[in-house]
């Protein structure tokens, strides 16, 4: 019985591990309190912050959590297109998506968790969770077939 290409397996993982990250945007990110201005009412609002609603604001980018779920479609993308040969994907490109899903995710439960108006939900983590699972899966691949070849095999078969 034949094993299964190192790649085909790593595209399979990181399709579950998207799929997580689809699934953790739609759970609360965090929630966090605000006094809402009196030209709005006044008082103390409640925000809920998930995948899909919300944004990570980095001086004058306003990067919408939506990127994350787009990060790990692209990811996902790559490591499919890798595994069944079409184009030439660089190996750096889902690992450059996979470290921006990370570091927007983990920003945002930076953020959350840091202070008595803010509280960290689950989706955020289990969406850092899913893409460090996408860069072992990715690294795994790279280690397993040496020179970036299918199969396996550095030298490729032999035949008599």
């Amino acid at each position: 019985m034949t094993r299964p290409a190192p790649r085909l397996v790593s595209a399979i993982g990181v399709t579950l591990a998207a799929l997580g990250v689809v699934g953790a945007a739609g759970l609360p990110w965090g929630e966090h309190t605000l006094a809402v201005s009196r030209d709005l009412g006044g008082g103390v609002g409640e925000f809920l912050t998930t995948g899909w609603s919300g944004r990570l604001i980095l001086g004058p980018l306003w990067l919408p959590n939506r990127l994350v779920v787009f990060a790990a479609g692209i990811v996902c993308w790559c490591c499919w297109l890798r595994a069944i040969g079409v184009g030439r994907i660089p190996a750096a490109l889902p690992i450059l998506f996979a470290l921006y899903g990370v570091a927007h995710a983990g920003a945002m439960v930076f953020l959350f968790s840091g202070g008595p108006r803010a509280r960290v939900g689950p989706g955020a983590p289990l969406a850092v969770l899913a893409f460090v699972a996408m860069l072992v899966l990715i690294a795994r691949d790279l280690v397993v077939t040496p020179g970036g070849r299918r199969g396996g095999r550095a030298d490729g078969p032999r035949r008599s």
